[in-house]
């Protein structure tokens, strides 16, 4: 199916451009609302440089969003939930956190939480299946959004849990 085959490779190129751990940081960090570039690098101890460069890739692939407010320029997330995304998966890699204990894995998942306000944004649900499309359309249309980041958290959880039990 082509559409599968489009939906895949988008987020393909999306989990690429967040394979980066201090990628992963920025994007929990900014769950919290809006910083500047020299917020992010005294917070998550980077260079501004490198926090620059790393927004830069984010904003290419519509991860991260800029405001210019008088003479700051403020990075913000467009989608919330891509931070409760990426701490949910940290229930899916825990088993592969060797050099990490669980008591570490639970008060990272803690302050990434607590930043958030004490809640993670609920995952956009899945658009209702509709009638197929004209096969033409099908290769244009572009997936909605909310097709990545509603479905992945769920199946998250799915998987982590029939493995524990």
């Amino acid at each position: 199916m082509p559409s599968r085959k489009i939906v895949a490779t988008e987020l393909a190129n999306v989990m690429r451009q967040i394979s980066h751990p201090d990628r992963i940081r920025l994007l929990l960090k900014l769950q919290s609302g809006e910083q500047t570039v020299n917020e992010l690098a005294a917070a998550l101890e980077i260079p501004p440089t490198r926090v620059s460069q790393h927004l830069g890739v984010l904003r290419a692939i519509a991860l991260v969003e800029t405001e210019n407010q008088g003479q700051k320029r403020v990075y913000s997330l467009p989608q919330p939930e891509l931070a409760g995304w990426l701490i949910e998966g940290i229930d899916f890699i825990a088993h592969r956190l060797g050099r990490a204990s669980e008591r570490d894995i639970a008060f990272a998942k803690e302050l990434w939480l607590s930043e958030a306000g004490g809640s993670v944004p609920a995952p956009v649900p899945a658009a209702a299946p509709t009638a197929a499309p004209a096969p033409n359309a099908a290769a244009s249309a572009a997936p909605p959004p909310s097709v990545a980041s509603g479905v992945a958290p769920v199946e998250v959880k799915r998987t982590v849990r029939a493995a524990v039990n």
